[in-house]
C-alpha cells in the first residue's frame, strides 16, 4: 500500500498520493521509510510547514536513514537553503557510498541547481542507469547530453538525444483480434494487474496467505474473474 502514494504521484495525481500516504502511515510502525511514503506527496504539494515537523520527527525517529535526510535536503532546497541542501546531501554520500538511490539523488540536485560538477554525479550513472530517473523528469541519459553540451561537447551531446529518441519511441501493432486502436495502451492491463494485486489475497507475498502452487493462483483468479463478470 505504501507505494500507492509514489505510483500516484507518478500519474500526476498530488491529492491521491497524499492519501495513500497518510492512509498507510498512520497504521505503520512510524519508520524511516513509513515518514518518506508521507511526506513525498506532501513536498509535491508543497505543504512545506508540515513536511518540515514531519521531516524532523522523522530525523529522531531514524537519524541515519538516507530517504528522510533526503527529502530533508529538498525542503532545504524549496526552502531556499542552497548550502544547507547540498551540504546534506554530501553527508550523505559519504555515509552511503554504495546506495545507488543516493546517487540518483545527488546527480538530481547538481542537474536542479545546474552545478558546476554536473558531469561528475551523472557520468557513474551513465553505464547502468542511463534510462532512468529520480526526482527530475529528464533521463540521466539527457541530462547528461546537457552537461556535455554546456561544456562544448556537442557531438556527443546529439548523439546522446539520437539514442534516447530511439529508445523512447515506439510502435503499435495488432497481434490479435481487431482492437479499437485508441484504447491500446499497456496503461490498461497494468491497472488491471494491481486490481488483482490488491483483491486476491494468494497475490500478497510474505503472509500466510500467499499461494505457492500455480493452480491455487489459477483459481483465485477464475473466481475472481466470474465475480467480476457476475457484477457487471
Amino acid at each position: 500500500m505504501s507505494n500507492l502514494s509514489i505510483q500516484e504521484i507518478m500519474h500526476g495525481r498530488l491529492d491521491e498520493g497524499a492519501y495513500w500516504g497518510r492512509r498507510f502511515f498512520l497504521p505503520s510502525g512510524k519508520g524511516g521509510n513509513d515518514v518518506y511514503h508521507l511526506i513525498v506527496p506532501l513536498l509535491n504539494l508543497r505543504a512545506d510547514r508540515e513536511s518540515r515537523i514531519l521531516l524532523e520527527e522523522g530525523e529522531r525517529l531514524a537519524p541515519g536513514f538516507s530517504r528522510v535526510q533526503m527529502m530533508l535536503s529538498v525542503l532545504d532546497l524549496f526552502e531556499g537553503h542552497v548550502d544547507r541542501a547540498v551540504s546534506r546531501a554530501e553527508a550523505l554520500v559519504a555515509a552511503h557510498p554504495q546506495n545507488k538511490e543516493v546517487k540518483f539523488f545527488r546527480a538530481d540536485l547538481a542537474f536542479l541547481l545546474d552545478a558546476p560538477d554536473l558531469e561528475k554525479w551523472l557520468a557513474p550513472l551513465m553505464e547502468r542507469g542511463a534510462s532512468n530517473s529520480l526526482w527530475v523528469a529528464e533521463t540521466i541519459r539527457m541530462r547528461y547530453a546537457y552537461a556535455l553540451a554546456r561544456r562544448g561537447d556537442t557531438m556527443k551531446a546529439a548523439a546522446l538525444i539520437d539514442e534516447t529518441e530511439r529508445i523512447l519511441s515506439s510502435t503499435t501493432e495488432i497481434i490479435k483480434g481487431s482492437p479499437n486502436p485508441k484504447y491500446i495502451s499497456t496503461s490498461y492491463v497494468e491497472r488491471q494487474n494491481l486490481t488483482r494485486r490488491m483483491r486476491i489475497r494468494r497475490f500478497t507475498r510474505l503472509t500466510n496467505g500467499f499461494s505457492k502452487k500455480l493452480e491455487n493462483h489459477t483459481a483465485a483468479v477464475a473466481l475472481l474473474d466470474a465475480a467480476e463478470k457476475k457484477a457487471a
